[in-house]
């Protein structure tokens, strides 16, 4: 089963903008392809756990991709991070 996801939280201004090409890009993949948000919000400012994904990824910080089990972080610019993804799915333009 593939398994995507962005880890965000609610305050992150970096986050927001990620999250927006996240649902650009995933009106061009099937269902089963798609990246999904997971909202660290509660974990990051009062250290609740409601989500049970985020008990079994190891991540440090938001805003964090996952993509099939591999860590991606670090995008230093939106096109650069739109461009990531294209390219990993596959997506022309």
């Amino acid at each position: 089963m593939v398994q995507n996801f962005l880890i965000t939280t609610q305050h992150c201004p970096f986050c927001k903008k990620l999250l927006g090409i996240v649902e650009e890009i995933n009106m061009y993949l099937p269902l089963k392809d798609r990246v999904r948000n997971v909202d660290a919000t509660m974990l990051e400012e009062f250290d609740i756990n409601l989500n049970p994904i985020l008990k079994r990824l190891k991540w440090e910080g938001t805003p964090t991709l996952y993509l099939n089990g591999i860590v991606y972080e670090g995008f230093s610019s939106r096109d650069n991070f739109r461009g990531f993804l294209k390219s990993y799915f596959g997506l022309g333009g």
